[in-house]
């Protein structure tokens, strides 16, 4: 396993990856529409990154972070990934995203 990350901007090559696993890994009433997520990301109100096993999309993650605190909005799994440690990963990688974004996790036990 080799995960690399992308930050998702409004040309962003796999859209429909990300697009299909959105709608596959919310239900309509809890998910947010790709047209809603790319405003709030040309808005910088919200982060989305990709998560790539080398160059294989497996899952994605939004945030918004706002110092001192960050707010998780998704993580996504790919369903055929799902049970092979790829969320594990795709956290302690958010992690060290919301750390270099945000003061919140410097005082408690998290880092």
């Amino acid at each position: 396993m080799n995960l690399l990350i992308k930050n998702v901007t409004s040309d962003f090559e796999d859209i429909n990856a990300l697009e299909r696993l959105n709608n596959e890994a919310f239900p309509a009433e809890e998910r947010m529409e790709i047209d809603e997520m790319m405003q709030l990301i040309s808005r910088q109100i919200i982060e989305v990154t990709a998560v790539y096993d080398d160059s294989t999309f497996v899952g994605f993650y939004a945030l918004s972070v706002r110092k001192p605190t960050a707010y998780v909005f998704f993580l996504a799994i790919d369903s055929s990934k799902r049970s092979r440690g790829y969320g594990s990963k795709a956290l302690a990688l958010m992690k060290k995203t919301i750390c270099r974004l945000s003061d919140c996790l410097r005082y408690g036990s998290y880092r």
